[in-house]
């Protein structure tokens, strides 16, 4: 990928927002390396948005939105992209969880009792 080119034609274009849609972690990783020769004062990664407004990808079920289990309609159609993200996010996201459940149940020497 030509950063550079890419850059040149963003500053080019002088645009107040940036929108990066190259997916979870490459967007990130692109805007944290390209933000400051980008020159935009805003960048923001948008992941699949496009390809969901253009119809390119279809959405999960209504009743699967509203319920937060986009993600598993997501996986079941692209399980070889999003089986190994989905499987760290959750084993992070568990451990996280425990340390906090366990902390809850530990006196915290910051707080007095009367």
């Amino acid at each position: 990928m030509d950063h550079e080119g890419i850059c040149n034609r963003i500053r080019e274009a002088k645009p107040d927002l940036l929108l990066v849609s190259f997916g979870c972690p490459k967007q990130e990783k692109w805007i944290a390396r390209n933000y400051e020769s980008a020159g935009v004062p805003v960048c923001i990664g948008v992941g699949a948005t496009i390809d969901f407004l253009a119809g390119a990808m279809k959405r999960a079920p209504r009743w699967m939105q509203l319920a937060g289990l986009e993600w598993v309609f997501r996986m079941v159609q692209e399980p070889r992209r999003l089986f190994k993200r989905y499987a760290t996010d959750l084993v992070i996201f568990s451990i996280g969880a425990f340390r906090e459940l366990t902390n809850t149940f530990q006196p915290n020497s910051t707080f007095r009792q009367a």
